[in-house]
């Protein structure tokens, strides 16, 4: 039915078991959290840059290495993410569940882009609950 729908220019994504924790998606957005969290630390922005989400690969850091200005500008795009996610669990204090996500545009160009959108949205919400419901704050 999916490839049906495919070839008539509909996006769709398939119900699954599995546990949307358990995917890649939720270990590359936690990837991207520990870079908004601590935005000082290179390993966690590097580590987030190479993620689908940001689409960056090896030789892509290895350039910002030698361009100084070109890395402070990822670097500070971190803590505007914290407040510009609406409302992705307590890192942007907010009180509604995500609407989007980080790099959604270039996710949904790759062949299984819907699917990888909607985990990482889906992961967002569970965040955004879990903050909600017990309080959590950011680090956790």
């Amino acid at each position: 039915m999916q490839r049906l729908l495919q070839a008539y220019g509909v996006t769709s994504v398939q119900s699954s078991e599995a546990s949307v924790l358990d995917q890649p998606e939720a270990r590359e957005l936690r990837r991207v959290l520990g870079a908004i969290l601590d935005p000082a630390d290179g390993r966690r922005v590097r580590s987030a840059l190479v993620t689908p989400v940001f689409g960056l690969v090896g030789a892509d850091l290895i350039r910002l290495e030698d361009d100084d200005a070109a890395w402070d500008e990822w670097v500070e795009r971190f803590p505007a993410l914290a407040t510009g996610l609406e409302g992705i669990g307590a890192l942007a204090g907010g009180t509604r569940p995500p609407r989007r996500v980080p790099g959604q545009a270039r996710l949904l160009a790759m062949a299984d882009g819907e699917r990888r959108v909607t985990n990482l949205t889906h992961v967002a919400e569970l965040l955004h609950a879990a903050d909600f419901e017990s309080r959590l704050g950011p680090d956790a």
